[in-house]
């Protein structure tokens, strides 16, 4: 979530708020939680400030060692990726039972989709539309190609409030070229809301589960949690 300050805020990044099309000073703030079918529980949440465009801190700490200077160096040194990843492990680790891991576009990368494989999780992300390849047919689309093919296909669902259309791919995890290649099935989902006429108003997501339906896909990316003993971890 972010908050346009006006003026000068010591600290603060400029980043960039999809929502306004503009940029704001403000801290985005990584935070996660469980979505259980009883409702949901914040779990962890942590502020994000990186070293691009950034003001000056006005005044150091009295004590570099106190746990606040310590989360604000990781609040510079770290991505929002970053600091996602090790709030998974720790929710891991202390024995929480998801599965499914879901987030926006800000964390929809490789790196975070083979973090969920890796640890039992199905990953439901928004992408984003960069230059990431996905295999359809044996043939490498972009986001923006894809739409481009699909787009007429989309029909209404979740009672028409959308119209979506999914279909299989692949995409390889691989980050750098000394890794061997990792191709993964997912299931990619084309949307967009019925009364959403702009352009540029539609969303790729992709899911590791290959037999949720349209759905039960955007059910869950909207909030409605799992039925049963396992839970959700959401991050925004």
């Amino acid at each position: 979530p972010k908050k346009h300050r006006p003026g000068k805020v010591a600290a603060a990044p400029h980043p960039f708020d999809h929502v306004f099309s503009t940029v704001v000073r403000s801290p985005p703030v990584s935070a996660h939680g469980l979505a259980t079918p009883k409702g949901f529980l914040p779990l962890a949440n942590h502020i994000c400030i990186g070293n691009k465009k950034r003001q000056k801190r006005t005044k150091g700490f009295d004590d570099g060692r106190s746990e606040v200077a310590k989360a604000w160096q990781r609040a510079c040194d770290e991505s929002p990726a970053q600091i996602l990843r090790a709030m998974v492990k720790r929710a891991v680790a202390s024995g929480i039972k998801a599965r499914w891991l879901i987030a926006d576009a800000g964390y929809g990368m490789k790196a975070n989709i083979a973090l969920a494989l890796d640890h039992g999780l199905h990953a439901l992300f928004l992408m984003k539309r960069d230059r990431t390849n996905y295999r359809v047919d044996g043939k490498l689309y972009k986001a923006k190609e894809l739409y481009q093919l699909f787009r007429r296909r989309m029909k209404p669902v979740a009672g028409g409030s959308f119209r979506s259309v999914a279909f299989n791919a692949e995409i390889n995890l691989k980050t750098n070229k000394e890794e061997p290649d990792r191709w993964v099935p997912v299931q990619l989902m084309l949307s967009r809301p019925t009364r959403n006429w702009n352009k540029n108003g539609w969303v790729l997501s992709l899911c590791t589960d290959m037999e949720v339906s349209v759905d039960r896909m955007i059910e869950l990316y909207l909030g409605l949690p799992e039925k049963g003993l396992r839970s959700t971890l959401r991050f925004f």
